[in-house]
């Protein structure tokens, strides 16, 4: 009978480990600093820095997106931001701004290269739904414009 309830118990707190969490705790608490995937806010005229790994691009600057793989962008329309890379893994990259039809915008991109030494500079537009390398679609990360 011990053995029955023992093993009851431990099914009932096994069980607890799986339930969702729905008691509020905030998400920053558990870890979770882009709860939800909303994205990260990025003051105009920075310079958004990452990593080209074919992966998926890590985020190196600003300090917000540091660590981040193919972080969630979220810019202001009609304001001026920069983006570039540094090389992660040996391999030719670039940098393309992309729309929800997966065309370029405007002329938003870099050449491929296997040594960045370019920063493309752009104006956030309603338009623009991706940041991405061309030829690896791991690297691509969502661009929100408000």
């Amino acid at each position: 009978m011990l053995k029955a309830v023992g093993a009851s118990a431990a099914v009932a707190a096994f069980a607890g480990c799986l339930s969702d969490d729905d008691d509020g705790a905030d998400d920053e608490e558990n870890g979770d600093d882009d709860a939800g995937g909303d994205g990260i806010e990025i003051d105009p005229g920075t310079t958004i820095m990452l990593e080209g790994i074919t992966g998926g691009w890590e985020g190196l600057e600003p300090e917000e997106i540091a660590g981040e793989t193919n972080p969630t962008l979220l810019l202001q329309e009609g304001e001026t931001y920069e983006i570039g890379w540094e090389q992660g893994d040996g391999s030719q990259h670039n940098v393309e701004i992309w729309d929800a039809d997966e065309e370029m915008v405007e002329e938003y991109g870099t050449e491929l290269t296997g040594e960045p030494e370019e920063v493309l500079e752009f104006t956030a537009s309603d338009e623009m739904a991706y940041y991405r390398c061309d030829p690896h679609p791991n690297m691509q990360g969502e661009i929100q414009v408000e």
